[in-house]
């Protein structure tokens, strides 16, 4: 029989890992790496894409939009 929860080591490992320095230490990591592979990109995309492509972005998260010219 199978149930649709985690088992409790999981969990118990999880509240352990989430309730530490660690963690925090990791988003840090993990927001400055996405902010350095949004920019490069943003830098290839300006450098090999034509000019009348707009590049649009925003300060929070790490999503670029493509305007594409209308036809």
């Amino acid at each position: 029989m199978s149930t649709l929860s985690t088992s409790s080591p999981m969990q118990l490992a999880l509240v352990d890992y989430l309730s530490t320095r660690r963690y925090d230490a990791h988003l840090r990591r993990l927001r400055r790496q996405l902010a350095e592979r949004k920019q490069r990109a943003w830098q290839a995309l300006l450098r090999y894409l034509p000019a009348e492509v707009k590049i649009h972005h925003s300060d929070s998260g790490y999503f670029l939009w493509l305007e594409l010219p209308s036809r």
